[in-house]
């Protein structure tokens, strides 16, 4: 009898250990596509549909509008909907563009510094093996699902947690979410994603 129990235990282990293998191959063969994926892609531009949910607020707050992004690290964030603005960050400047008026944000402030970062790694993808998060990967259903914790304080002052979901195949960014707390945050979908076809810098100074 001891035998058999003991012949089960192990046959449990082993396919337990055989699952934990599998999984983990899984998840280092999608970083190394994504990291190859990423390596090729020189630009994005993405529609997205925002939706904001805060417990100090009686309703959700929704906003849509582009996203721009082109190597080395310029960034566009085109509201359309329900007020237009545009935010863009550049390697030597940031700033705000609404009603016609320029107005600079300063890149030195902890807050921007820790978010043009945050931005950037996140389109090139290394952000998913710096040491600024705990990393967690799961799949379901064709998506990857990315739960990054912050370790650093500049992070966790922005948000408690950072949700990623991944098209598995396409390898496309399909929803970023930020939990500023369990029940507050916001989430940000997109599509209709266009690659490579920035071919200079026009877009951001629109």
């Amino acid at each position: 009898m001891k035998k058999r129990i003991y012949s089960l235990m192990l046959g449990l282990a082993i396919i337990c250990l055989t699952v934990e293998v599998e999984a983990q191959d899984r998840v280092e063969k999608f970083l190394s596509r994504l990291e190859a994926f990423n390596a090729k892609t020189t630009s994005i531009v993405s529609d997205f549909d925002q939706e904001q949910e805060f417990s100090f607020l009686d309703e959700t707050m929704e906003a849509s509008g582009q996203f721009y992004f082109m190597k080395p690290g310029v960034m566009k964030w085109d509201q359309k909907s329900p007020e237009a603005y545009a935010f863009v960050i550049k390697s030597d400047e940031a700033y705000k563009m609404e009603g016609g008026k320029k107005k600079n944000i300063p890149l030195n402030s902890p807050q921007i510094a820790g978010f043009k970062r945050f931005l950037l790694t996140t389109m090139d993808g290394s952000i998913l093996q710096s040491g600024d998060f705990d990393v967690n990967i799961g799949f379901a259903n064709g998506v990857v699902e990315v739960d990054l914790l912050p370790t650093k304080k500049t992070m966790k002052r922005m948000f408690e947690k950072v949700s990623l979901k991944f098209d598995e195949e396409s390898l496309l960014l399909k929803e970023l979410v930020f939990f500023e707390t369990e029940t507050d945050f916001r989430r940000i979908q997109f599509s209709n994603h266009q690659l490579n076809t920035l071919t200079d810098a026009t877009v951001f100074t629109e």
